[in-house]
Protein backbone atom coordinates (compact mmCIF):
# COMPACT_ATOMS: atom_id res chain seq x y z
CA UNK A 1 0.00 0.00 0.00
CA UNK A 2 1.15 3.54 -0.72
CA UNK A 3 1.81 5.05 2.71
CA UNK A 4 1.38 8.54 1.27
CA UNK A 5 -2.21 7.77 0.37
CA UNK A 6 -2.77 6.24 3.78
CA UNK A 7 -1.60 9.30 5.68
CA UNK A 8 -3.63 11.73 3.61
CA UNK A 9 -6.71 9.54 4.01
CA UNK A 10 -6.40 9.72 7.79
CA UNK A 11 -6.37 13.50 7.67
CA UNK A 12 -9.40 13.47 5.43
CA UNK A 13 -11.44 11.32 7.79
CA UNK A 14 -10.82 13.60 10.72
CA UNK A 15 -11.20 16.86 8.89
CA UNK A 16 -14.08 16.49 6.46
CA UNK A 17 -17.65 17.09 7.48
CA UNK A 18 -20.87 17.83 5.66
CA UNK A 19 -23.56 19.79 7.52
CA UNK A 20 -27.23 19.26 6.87
CA UNK A 21 -29.46 22.29 6.36
CA UNK A 22 -31.76 22.40 9.41
CA UNK A 23 -35.45 21.81 8.99
CA UNK A 24 -37.32 25.09 8.58
CA UNK A 25 -40.69 23.81 9.78
CA UNK A 26 -40.06 24.34 13.50
CA UNK A 27 -36.72 26.12 13.73
CA UNK A 28 -37.90 29.31 12.04
CA UNK A 29 -41.28 29.32 13.75
CA UNK A 30 -41.15 31.56 16.83
CA UNK A 31 -44.73 30.57 17.61
CA UNK A 32 -43.70 26.94 18.13
CA UNK A 33 -44.08 26.05 21.84
CA UNK A 34 -40.49 24.83 21.89
CA UNK A 35 -39.28 28.35 21.12
CA UNK A 36 -40.68 29.60 24.42
CA UNK A 37 -39.04 26.73 26.31
CA UNK A 38 -35.71 27.49 24.65
CA UNK A 39 -35.93 31.19 25.52
CA UNK A 40 -36.89 30.58 29.15
CA UNK A 41 -34.62 27.63 29.97
CA UNK A 42 -31.82 27.41 27.39
CA UNK A 43 -31.03 30.80 25.85
CA UNK A 44 -29.37 32.19 28.98
CA UNK A 45 -26.38 29.91 28.28
CA UNK A 46 -26.72 28.93 24.63
CA UNK A 47 -27.45 32.51 23.62
CA UNK A 48 -23.99 33.63 24.70
CA UNK A 49 -24.13 33.68 28.48
CA UNK A 50 -21.80 30.69 28.78
CA UNK A 51 -18.73 30.69 26.55
CA UNK A 52 -18.53 26.88 26.64
CA UNK A 53 -22.15 26.26 25.68
CA UNK A 54 -22.76 25.55 21.97
CA UNK A 55 -24.67 28.31 20.24
CA UNK A 56 -28.16 27.96 18.80
CA UNK A 57 -26.88 27.20 15.31
CA UNK A 58 -24.97 24.17 16.59
CA UNK A 59 -28.00 22.90 18.51
CA UNK A 60 -30.11 23.29 15.37
CA UNK A 61 -27.73 21.00 13.47
CA UNK A 62 -28.09 18.19 16.02
CA UNK A 63 -30.43 15.26 15.59
CA UNK A 64 -33.47 14.73 17.80
CA UNK A 65 -31.87 11.56 19.18
CA UNK A 66 -28.70 13.39 20.25
CA UNK A 67 -30.66 16.25 21.82
CA UNK A 68 -32.83 13.77 23.71
CA UNK A 69 -29.76 11.91 24.97
CA UNK A 70 -28.07 15.14 26.07
CA UNK A 71 -31.15 16.19 28.06
CA UNK A 72 -31.78 12.80 29.66
CA UNK A 73 -28.40 11.08 30.15
CA UNK A 74 -25.73 13.33 28.68
CA UNK A 75 -24.09 16.65 29.50
CA UNK A 76 -27.43 18.47 29.93
CA UNK A 77 -29.15 15.85 32.09
CA UNK A 78 -29.24 18.15 35.14
CA UNK A 79 -30.88 20.94 33.16
CA UNK A 80 -33.19 18.49 31.41
CA UNK A 81 -34.36 17.06 34.72
CA UNK A 82 -36.17 20.30 35.61
CA UNK A 83 -38.16 20.27 32.37
CA UNK A 84 -41.44 18.46 32.09
CA UNK A 85 -41.70 15.59 29.63
CA UNK A 86 -43.79 17.83 27.37
CA UNK A 87 -41.31 20.72 27.50
CA UNK A 88 -38.38 18.43 26.68
CA UNK A 89 -40.26 17.03 23.71
CA UNK A 90 -41.27 20.43 22.36
CA UNK A 91 -37.83 22.03 22.70
CA UNK A 92 -36.26 19.02 20.96
CA UNK A 93 -38.81 19.30 18.16
CA UNK A 94 -38.08 23.02 17.88
CA UNK A 95 -34.30 22.59 17.75
CA UNK A 96 -33.71 19.32 15.91
CA UNK A 97 -32.35 19.20 12.39
CA UNK A 98 -33.84 17.06 9.67
CA UNK A 99 -32.97 13.43 10.34
CA UNK A 100 -30.26 11.87 8.21
CA UNK A 101 -30.55 8.36 6.82
CA UNK A 102 -27.01 7.22 7.61
CA UNK A 103 -27.71 3.73 6.32
CA UNK A 104 -28.33 5.12 2.84
CA UNK A 105 -25.00 6.91 2.35
CA UNK A 106 -23.11 4.09 4.06
CA UNK A 107 -24.65 1.57 1.67
CA UNK A 108 -23.56 3.72 -1.27
CA UNK A 109 -19.88 3.48 -0.35
CA UNK A 110 -19.60 -0.05 1.00
CA UNK A 111 -16.58 -2.00 -0.17
CA UNK A 112 -16.93 -4.75 -2.70
CA UNK A 113 -16.62 -8.25 -1.25
CA UNK A 114 -12.94 -8.55 -2.17
CA UNK A 115 -12.01 -5.48 -0.05
CA UNK A 116 -13.95 -6.27 3.15
CA UNK A 117 -11.31 -8.36 4.92
CA UNK A 118 -10.27 -6.95 8.31
CA UNK A 119 -7.10 -8.44 9.79
CA UNK A 120 -6.36 -7.20 13.32
CA UNK A 121 -3.07 -9.10 13.29
CA UNK A 122 -1.61 -6.86 10.60
CA UNK A 123 0.96 -4.14 11.35
CA UNK A 124 -0.56 -1.29 13.39
CA UNK A 125 0.58 2.14 12.21
CA UNK A 126 -1.61 3.88 14.81
CA UNK A 127 -2.86 1.96 17.86
CA UNK A 128 -4.56 4.76 19.79
CA UNK A 129 -5.44 8.46 19.65
CA UNK A 130 -1.89 9.32 20.68
CA UNK A 131 -0.55 7.12 17.85
CA UNK A 132 1.22 4.79 20.29
CA UNK A 133 0.31 3.66 23.80
CA UNK A 134 2.68 6.33 25.19
CA UNK A 135 0.57 9.04 23.48
CA UNK A 136 3.63 10.45 21.73
CA UNK A 137 1.47 11.54 18.76
CA UNK A 138 4.44 10.87 16.51
CA UNK A 139 4.99 8.37 13.72
CA UNK A 140 8.64 7.71 13.00
CA UNK A 141 9.97 8.30 9.51
CA UNK A 142 10.80 4.61 9.31
CA UNK A 143 7.25 3.54 10.18
CA UNK A 144 5.69 6.11 7.85
CA UNK A 145 8.08 5.54 4.98
CA UNK A 146 8.24 9.31 4.57
CA UNK A 147 10.77 12.06 5.04
CA UNK A 148 10.13 15.76 5.60
CA UNK A 149 10.98 16.48 1.98
CA UNK A 150 8.16 14.15 0.87
CA UNK A 151 5.47 16.23 2.57
CA UNK A 152 5.15 18.82 -0.17
CA UNK A 153 4.40 16.08 -2.70
CA UNK A 154 1.48 14.48 -0.83
CA UNK A 155 -1.83 14.35 -2.69
CA UNK A 156 -5.35 13.75 -1.47
CA UNK A 157 -6.24 10.07 -1.77
CA UNK A 158 -9.87 10.25 -0.64
CA UNK A 159 -12.17 12.20 1.66
CA UNK A 160 -15.18 11.14 3.69
CA UNK A 161 -18.00 13.46 4.76
CA UNK A 162 -20.60 12.72 7.44
CA UNK A 163 -24.01 14.25 6.58
CA UNK A 164 -25.75 15.99 9.46
CA UNK A 165 -22.82 15.62 11.85
CA UNK A 166 -21.84 18.63 13.97
CA UNK A 167 -18.81 17.16 15.73
CA UNK A 168 -15.83 15.09 14.60
CA UNK A 169 -13.41 14.81 17.50
CA UNK A 170 -12.07 11.26 17.33
CA UNK A 171 -8.74 10.06 15.98
CA UNK A 172 -8.42 6.97 13.78
CA UNK A 173 -6.63 3.70 14.38
CA UNK A 174 -4.81 2.07 11.47
CA UNK A 175 -4.19 -1.66 11.38
CA UNK A 176 -2.93 -3.20 8.18
CA UNK A 177 -5.20 -2.07 5.35
CA UNK A 178 -8.01 -0.88 7.65
CA UNK A 179 -8.74 2.51 9.22
CA UNK A 180 -11.05 2.30 12.24
CA UNK A 181 -12.91 5.51 13.02
CA UNK A 182 -15.43 6.45 15.71
CA UNK A 183 -17.85 8.84 14.00
CA UNK A 184 -19.17 10.07 17.32
CA UNK A 185 -22.47 11.77 16.50
CA UNK A 186 -23.51 9.08 14.03
CA UNK A 187 -23.24 6.48 16.84
CA UNK A 188 -21.20 4.33 14.49
CA UNK A 189 -17.70 2.89 14.37
CA UNK A 190 -16.53 2.44 10.80
CA UNK A 191 -13.91 0.12 9.37
CA UNK A 192 -12.62 1.83 6.23
CA UNK A 193 -10.39 0.54 3.48
CA UNK A 194 -7.22 2.61 3.81
CA UNK A 195 -6.55 2.69 0.09
CA UNK A 196 -9.98 3.67 -1.24
CA UNK A 197 -12.02 4.90 1.75
CA UNK A 198 -14.85 2.42 1.13
CA UNK A 199 -16.59 1.00 4.20
CA UNK A 200 -15.79 -2.59 5.20
CA UNK A 201 -18.18 -2.85 8.13
CA UNK A 202 -20.11 -0.72 10.60
CA UNK A 203 -20.82 -1.11 14.31
CA UNK A 204 -23.99 0.63 15.56
CA UNK A 205 -23.82 1.94 19.13
CA UNK A 206 -27.05 2.39 21.13
CA UNK A 207 -25.71 5.68 22.56
CA UNK A 208 -23.55 8.55 21.24
CA UNK A 209 -19.83 7.80 21.16
CA UNK A 210 -17.32 10.07 22.89
CA UNK A 211 -13.94 8.40 22.48
CA UNK A 212 -11.51 7.49 19.76
CA UNK A 213 -10.84 3.85 18.98
CA UNK A 214 -7.82 2.08 20.48
CA UNK A 215 -6.50 -1.40 19.77
CA UNK A 216 -4.75 -3.59 22.34
CA UNK A 217 -4.52 -7.18 23.48
CA UNK A 218 -7.49 -8.34 25.55
CA UNK A 219 -6.04 -9.41 28.90
CA UNK A 220 -3.83 -12.47 28.55
CA UNK A 221 -5.82 -13.90 25.65
CA UNK A 222 -3.42 -12.56 23.05
CA UNK A 223 -6.41 -11.39 21.00
CA UNK A 224 -6.15 -7.96 19.42
CA UNK A 225 -9.32 -6.07 20.36
CA UNK A 226 -10.85 -2.68 19.52
CA UNK A 227 -11.89 -0.50 22.47
CA UNK A 228 -14.16 2.55 22.30
CA UNK A 229 -17.00 4.16 24.19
Amino acid sequence: MNIRSLLVAVLSVGGSASFLVPSASAQNDDSHPGAAVYQSDCAICHGGGNARAPRLGILQAMSAADLAYALSEGSMAEQGSVLSTEDRATVIEYLAATEVNHEAWIADIQCTADRRLVDLNGPAAMRTAGVQITASRMISAEAAGLSKSDMEDLELAWALAFPGVTTLRAAPVIVGSTVFYSAVNTRKVLALDAETGCIKWVYDSPTPLRSSVSIAELGDTGRETLFFG
